[in-house]
């Protein structure tokens, strides 16, 4: 069933993500990247692209505020 099949692909596209990782390293950008195009190339729905999305704009925000608040930790160190 339909139902089934998008889990599969939305598991399918963790795996991917993951994979990417361990092939090319820590960068969260082009994993998620990877994993949206799995999704794309594989007819997931709409709703898991989205969701995949909206988890790597969290992702890349966090990433970016934890860069920030280590930049201004060390200036302040010097």
């Amino acid at each position: 069933p339909l139902r089934m099949r998008q889990c599969v692909i939305r598991l399918a596209s963790v795996l991917v993500h993951e994979a990417w990782h361990f092939e090319h390293g820590p960068n969260e950008e082009d994993a998620y990247e990877a994993q949206i195009a799995f999704l794309l190339r594989n007819g997931a729905t709409t709703e898991h692209v989205a969701a995949v999305r909206l988890a790597q704009s969290r992702v890349l925000e966090a990433e970016r505020r934890a860069t920030a608040t280590a930049g201004r930790r060390f200036s302040s160190d010097y």
